[in-house]
């Protein structure tokens, strides 16, 4: 499984060719652009109440990630967000087919969620701020691992 561009090969079954680091990287700064100003239009109308959230706010901002990045990256939406698509770039399976909603919620929450808890206080759970970077690196990783 991987971001791609394919290439019909002789019999007719595409090949799957991975997307370069630059391509990538330029399909999410597309895609943080387009986040972004969703942001900044739900900060603007509930500017008030985000406000009384403080850092804990951006908590908002994760299901719509999450949501953003899971349906257009499945199958439904034909394995590509808007970056994605400018940039020629789909994900898709080994065999070139596009991956389910369930697997790409998976992909988007190992994306979204350090995000989103990057700087939130978590001082109620009595670890360290370093020690909190491995517990999440390490419930990422196994929970990716199990789920596909």
């Amino acid at each position: 499984m991987g971001e791609s561009s394919e290439e019909p090969i002789s019999g007719g079954t595409p090949a799957v060719e991975f997307a370069g680091f630059w391509r990538r990287l330029g399909a999410l700064l597309i895609d943080s652009i387009i986040l972004g100003v969703a942001g900044w239009i739900i900060a603007t109308v509930f500017y008030e109440k985000l406000i009384e959230y403080g850092p804990n706010g951006r908590i908002i901002g994760l299901p719509i990630a999450l949501l953003y990045f899971a349906f257009l990256n499945s199958g439904l939406a034909g394995g590509g967000t808007p970056g994605k698509r400018v940039l020629g770039i789909r994900v898709v399976t080994r065999d070139g087919g596009t991956i389910a909603i369930w697997r790409s919620l998976g992909r988007a929450f190992v994306l979204e969620v350090p995000f989103a808890a990057n700087g939130m206080d978590f001082s109620f759970l009595n670890i360290s701020s370093g020690s909190m970077t491995w517990v999440f690196a390490i419930e990422m990783h196994s929970w990716y691992s199990a789920s596909f």
